[in-house]
């Protein structure tokens, strides 16, 4: 995303990221290994919370709210679901993560994101949503490939395996600066949807619901 594509927004405009977040016992191990990182120079590591990323787009601030509702909805639908994770894996030499081995039903609720809502989510023509089709929950990443070598070359042998229930999908907000000398926002908490199953999967949603 650029300055250049931000500047074409007309009015004030917000990142969305929708996430499933870790219970308290998963989240613990888990920054503790991100603090483990210090040796290998990856500072920011610690700076993110651990979460499993599902999608994320841009809209302005009152498109952003009919989106949410349109996702409350779906979401409502589908049933908690059981997250396993298991070791961990690498991206292109510059990110590690935790496994996370039920990947399917995770996917499967970012497909019918997609599908059903891909020309709503697109609020602007420079800017597409970005999907997590194959989910992971991130311990480092923009790394070097120095730090990535020295780090993947000790985790890839360790073991690691947890599991916790789903119940629930955070959507996470920020307003988005376009000004070069500013930084974004950090996000805050902006809606919570409950993976009830008590909705209608097959429900026909448009952009003018």
């Amino acid at each position: 995303m650029t300055n250049k594509f931000l500047l074409d927004l007309a009015g004030p405009a917000f990142e969305h990221l929708a996430i499933i977040s870790l219970p308290k016992h998963t989240s613990t191990k888990i920054i503790d290994f991100k603090y483990d990182f210090k040796k290998y120079g990856c500072e920011d590591a610690i700076h993110s919370k651990p979460h499993v990323t599902l999608f994320n787009f841009i809209q302005s601030g009152g498109s952003g709210d009919r989106v949410a509702n349109h996702l409350e909805r779906l979401l409502n639908s589908f049933s908690p679901m059981v997250v396993n994770m298991n070791g961990f894996g690498q991206f292109n030499s510059h990110t590690l993560f935790v496994n996370v081995d039920s990947r399917d039903p995770i996917a499967e609720i970012v497909k019918n994101i997609r599908s059903r809502f891909g020309r709503l989510l697109k609020g602007y023509d420079k800017l597409s949503p970005i999907y997590t089709l194959k989910p992971h929950i991130t311990i480092a990443k923009q790394m070097s490939k120095e730090q990535h070598a020295a780090a993947w070359a000790e985790w890839k042998e360790k073991d690691f395996t947890d599991t916790f229930v789903a119940d629930q999908i955070i959507l996470l907000r920020r307003q988005v600066s376009i000004d070069e000398q500013r930084k974004c926002e950090n996000f805050k908490i902006h809606r919570i949807f409950h993976l009830s199953g008590l909705g209608n999967q097959n429900t026909q949603l448009t952009m003018f619901n």
